[in-house]
């Protein structure tokens, strides 16, 4: 949602300049130029943290249940809900 916040913004300066006079039309092509970048490192981050998220095997369990739990604010139910994913995991596996 704030990816989409950020493009909003980033195209409704652009376009009210443009509307305005006070900008040639040309401004609007810099948008996708702009905000490209940004979206790819986005995808390839979220990603990484969906293929860390549904790892398999002892050594994911781990660090999902031990060492990440530990870098979280408290409060925030990660540990248990990274737990019980890995638990379900396990009694499902040979």
């Amino acid at each position: 949602m704030n990816t989409g916040i950020g493009d909003a913004i980033n195209l409704a300066w652009k376009l009210a300049a443009v509307l305005r006079g006070h900008a040639p039309d040309s401004l609007l092509d810099s948008y996708e130029a702009e905000r490209i970048g940004f979206a790819r490192r986005l995808v390839a981050t979220t990603d990484r943290v969906f293929s860390f998220a549904t790892a398999e095997g002892r050594i994911a369990d781990i660090i999902r249940t031990r060492i990440v739990p530990a870098d979280l604010p408290e409060g925030r139910g990660a540990s248990s809900r990274f737990a019980s994913t890995s638990s379900a995991r396990s009694r499902r596996s040979p």
